[in-house]
């Protein structure tokens, strides 16, 4: 008896400092694959494994949510379905299984590069601009695996897509002749009427743009009429390159970003 509610103890315990934990995330939620147990708290860069009981601190614990990684990854999801030929679901498989791994590993060397990238933003935002970061790589390409997961990182720390309507993410993929793989959609259509000019020779290619327009925001209903997934989007009246990184960046994707946010 005396070592059942002993058990029963050491499990109120644990249950209660759970509690405690999740109490001191605002908007709590888990995402994730959970097929090994594992689910990640939406807002720091903690693993709880719950079928263990054990909690992976070796990062630093960042308040944060990790939209930007959650966008990549869906993103990588609609690439396999979209696939035609088996090259083009191996590769978008094999970089979903290796973002979260190269994502978490990354961290961020100078917290204040993070603070003026923000700052930054705000002034911009405060200008009457919104911010539209696009991503052109290729699923196939070691630059992409590498460097994509980390300005994710990246992004997630400075809170990029937060709540704003005066942000927005696109990640378009090509194949190894530099052309857009998913040509026929409306997105990748719109993209290139957009972009005339723009001719991809290497990947990645990242380009910060601004953007005066109206900003909206876009509500995806699943069959049930339930709210799916949100998003948003910018009816583009003037636009602006600020800069882009091609393939890698020196000495640091934050560093990088920075620099080419000072260009405003």
């Amino acid at each position: 008896m005396g070592l059942i509610q002993k058990s029963k103890g050491i499990q109120l315990f644990l249950f209660l400092l759970l509690g405690l934990v999740m109490g001191s995330c605002n908007n709590w939620k888990f995402m994730g694959d959970n097929s090994n147990g594992n689910f990640r708290c939406g807002l720091d860069s903690r693993l709880l494994n719950l079928e263990s009981g054990n909690m992976d601190l070796s990062n630093e614990v960042v308040m944060h949510p990790n939209l930007v990684f959650d966008y990549c990854i869906n993103e990588l999801d609609k690439h396999v379905g979209l696939s035609k030929d088996s090259a083009g679901i191996a590769d978008a498989s094999d970089f979903k299984k290796s973002f979260p791994s190269t994502y978490s590993r990354y961290t961020v060397l100078d917290q204040s590069q993070i603070e003026a990238i923000r700052n930054k933003l705000e002034g911009i935002y405060r200008d009457g601009w919104s911010v539209e970061i696009q991503i052109i790589g290729g699923n196939w390409c070691s630059d992409t695996r590498d460097g994509l997961p980390v300005f994710a990182r990246v992004l997630d720390q400075v809170n990029f897509l937060l709540g704003s309507e005066k942000e927005k993410l696109v990640y378009l993929r090509v194949d190894r002749s530099k052309k857009y793989v998913d040509s026929s959609s409306a997105e990748v259509r719109r993209f290139i009427s957009e972009n005339p000019e723009l001719v991809v020779t290497r990947v990645p290619l990242v380009r910060v743009m601004l953007v005066q327009g109206l900003n909206y925001k876009i509500v995806n209903l699943d069959k049930s009429g339930d709210v799916a997934s949100t998003s948003n989007d910018i009816k583009k009246l003037k636009t602006r390159l600020l800069g882009e990184i091609v393939e890698v960046a020196y000495p640091s994707w934050e560093a990088q970003l920075l620099k080419i946010l000072n260009n405003y």
